[in-house]
């Protein structure tokens, strides 16, 4: 949602349908989002996709998510021009389709470490989002948002941007680079820097 509404948003401000989306799953039959409510799709993986980007959204643990088919179509949408992107879990499905190769990518943090381990040549970040030319990921939940706004920028301008960011009362955009998670100090709730560095250590 948070990747989809400042499309919409745009659209209102701007008076006019700038953004159009539909929804698209593997079989074409409604999916069941992790907080329960079901997707509509507009349609399968039978037939292209008629867009420009192509956002892949995965929660819960998208390494349980097997179907060869799905990959290849989204090979195929990728090799007729298509910007691709991933959202939260959505990076770790691109990848194993082969599509972030040569691209900086991000996910979410708790994905990072296994997708790590499994694809070592990935250019892989813990920024919030990436967008590294035909290739756009993110790291879920408010990031969302933040790359929507950095793409509407980048195609309509910094004032409708701007305009989005406020209309969800997001009142500084991030950059990209920004990280993921709140520091150790704000975390872990302890000031001591000799403690502040073990915990640094530890994560690393």
């Amino acid at each position: 949602v948070a990747a989809l509404e400042p499309y919409r948003a745009a659209n209102e401000l701007a008076e006019e349908a700038l953004y159009t989306w539909r929804h698209v799953s593997p079989h074409g039959r409604p999916v069941e989002a992790s907080n329960g409510i079901a997707i509509l799709p507009d349609q399968g993986i039978d037939r292209p996709c008629e867009v420009d980007d192509l956002l892949v959204c995965a929660g819960g643990n998208p390494t349980e998510f097997d179907d060869p088919a799905t990959l290849a179509w989204l090979r195929a949408q990728a090799a007729r021009g298509i910007r691709i992107g991933g959202v939260s879990g959505g990076p770790e499905i691109l990848a194993r389709a082969g599509l972030l190769s040569d691209h900086r990518c991000t996910a979410h943090w708790e994905y990072i470490p296994a997708m790590r381990e499994r694809f070592p040549d990935l250019m892989l970040t813990q920024s919030l989002y990436e967008i590294d030319r035909d290739r756009c990921t993110c790291s879920g939940g408010t990031a969302a948002l933040d790359m929507a706004v950095a793409l509407i920028e980048a195609e309509y301008g910094r004032p409708l941007a701007h305009a989005v960011s406020e209309w969800f009362l997001h009142t500084r955009p991030r950059a990209a680079d920004e990280p993921q998670r709140m520091s150790l100090r704000e975390r872990y709730e302890v000031g001591h820097p000799g403690l502040l560095q073990v915990l640094a250590a530890m994560e690393e």
